[in-house]
């Protein structure tokens, strides 16, 4: 995948390929075993999140870009009343075919189908960053439907100041557009930038929580970089290394941190 840094709106962007309704479809539903995972979801980072900032009694959750679902069965099976939103059809249909008792719909995070303030909470997880045009229409529209009070965490991946530094240093070829390079697939957001157009669309932010050290010190360091990738997958079950993992990232998140988390009130 190929990086351009685009020193206007201080981000990367990210060329490989297109990400479509039709990619994510591939993407999603490669394996086929969409119905399996539904099943035997797990408690996520979701929702420990929920338990922290989202009072299942406050109303609905709406996570817009649910994918696979996975993280909207978590919430459901935490108590919390939800319903997902995703523009991928056939990935939409199979997550109806395999989980019927979810509210899982086609849409687009643009322009809702939703009525004004009708939701407590919204989770946006690496949506905003896929779209060429920006994150106007998506803010305007979570803004939208949230009701006053209600919470957004909006995460997505950053121009960590690990990122920023090689951009400075002529890491990536620079891009001065107009628009986006052919194959756009996403950028890293400048998070100040992103929180401050929030805020003009009725939002207050309330904390902000880099995430993925590891991985993004593996995305970024020649020399280590690839033992730091492995090291960040790593899913077995010996607890020394699934712990010198979480140390490692926590102690990189704040200057490596791949993405970040914006938890952000409604007025």
């Amino acid at each position: 995948m190929e990086r351009f840094y685009d020193p206007q709106h201080n981000r990367l962007i990210y060329v490989d390929r297109n990400p479509t309704p039709d990619f994510w479809d591939e993407r999603w539903l490669a394996d086929g075993g969409l119905g399996a995972a539904l099943a035997r979801t797990a408690p996520t980072h979701v929702s420990r999140l929920n338990r922290r900032y989202v009072d299942p009694e406050a109303g609905p959750v709406l996570e817009g870009g649910c994918g696979t679902a996975k993280h909207l069965a978590a919430m459901v099976r935490d108590g919390y009343e939800c319903v997902g939103i995703d523009n991928a059809e056939q990935t939409v249909a199979a997550v109806k075919e395999a989980a019927p008792e979810l509210d899982v719909r086609l849409g687009d995070v643009r322009e809702l189908d939703l009525p004004d303030a009708s939701f407590a909470a919204y989770w946006s997880l690496g949506v905003i960053e896929h779209f060429p045009e920006g994150y106007e229409a998506i803010g305007r529209e979570m803004a939208r439907v949230l009701k006053p009070g209600g919470v957004l965490l909006l995460a997505f991946p950053r121009l960590s100041p690990l990122r920023r530094r090689r951009a400075l240093s002529g890491a990536f070829p620079t891009w001065s557009g107009p628009g986006v390079p052919e194959g756009f697939y996403q950028f890293a957001l400048d998070h100040e930038r992103v929180a401050a157009d929030f805020q003009t669309w009725g939002f207050r932010l309330e904390e902000v929580r880099p995430q993925g050290g590891l991985y993004g010190f593996g995305q970024e360091s020649p020399r280590l970089g690839p033992a730091a990738l492995k090291l960040s997958r790593y899913r077995g079950g010996f607890r020394l290394v699934r712990g010198a993992r979480r140390l490692l990232s926590d102690a990189l998140d704040r200057d490596a941190g791949h993405s970040i988390l914006l938890v952000l009130r409604r007025a």
